[in-house]
Formats: structure tokens, C-alpha cells, sequence
């Protein structure tokens, strides 16, 4: 995922295992195959006949909250939520055993969706979802 990718690569870097311009690069490719997975998913879900009724109300409902937000406010609610994924991320990695790492990506990933941070592959997933189910967005 690309809030992940954001976290790994610059380590890379850091470490001398791979070159400050191949940050751009492979946050570009993790963007975009976000983008295509998200678009893919949601168009699945359309076709499966699963974003109908309160399903399809709930997304438009969500994206046009989304949207109506200012820039500012949900980009840096995006940086909230990469700073906890990034942290899950680490946290995952200290880990041991699998037991370790489900517990080390849990709390973090709870409190970015309990806080409502703005996380990009889901939302590149409910933007599509709301858009298939007709949701007006001009």
C-alpha cells in the first residue's frame, strides 16, 4: 500500500540500500497500483450487485463528506493517518512472530480508523464506490 511504500522506501534510503531518487519512482507505482485496486475492487463489488440500497446510500453519503471537506484539513488528516500506518509498519517489522506483528499493526490501524483520518487506498476504493453507485460530485 502506499502509506506503507512511504515508510519503507525513505528507510532504504536511509540505510543505504536503495537512492533518494527512486523515492518518487516507487511512491508513483504504489499510487498508482493503489488507484487501479481500489477502481478494480469497487467496480467488482458494482458488478456483484453489492453497492445497492444502503450500501450504495452510505457511500454516496461518505464521499460527499469527504469532498466537502477543505483541502488543508484532509490532507493533514492523511499525514495523521500515514504517521499511524507508518508506525504499524515499523511496529510490524519489530515483531517476531506472527502473534507480535497482528497485535503491533492493530493498535495503530484502530486509532487512525477510530480517529477518521483520511487513508488513501480506502478512500480511492469508497470514491469509486459512491461515483458507480451515482453519487453528484461537480
Amino acid at each position: 500500500l502506499f502509506t506503507g511504500v512511504s515508510a519503507t522506501v525513505p528507510a532504504a534510503v536511509f540505510e543505504k540500500k536503495a537512492h533518494w531518487s527512486h523515492i518518487p519512482k516507487l511512491l508513483a507505482i504504489s499510487w498508482i497500483g493503489n488507484l487501479i485496486g481500489g477502481v478494480i475492487f469497487a467496480l467488482l463489488v458494482t458488478y456483484c450487485d453489492m453497492n445497492l440500497g444502503a450500501t450504495a446510500e452510505l457511500a454516496k453519503h461518505t464521499i460527499h463528506k469527504k469532498c466537502s471537506k477543505p483541502f488543508l484539513k484532509t490532507f493533514i488528516k492523511g499525514i495523521g493517518c500515514n504517521w499511524l500506518v507508518c508506525m504499524a509498519v515499523f511496529l510490524s517489522g519489530q515483531a517476531q512472530d506472527m502473534a507480535g506483528k497482528m497485535v503491533g499493526i492493530w493498535f495503530p490501524i484502530s486509532c487512525f480508523v477510530a480517529i477518521g483520518f483520511e487513508h488513501i487506498p480506502a478512500n480511492f476504493f469508497i470514491l469509486t464506490m459512491g461515483l458507480l453507485a451515482g453519487a453528484d460530485l461537480t
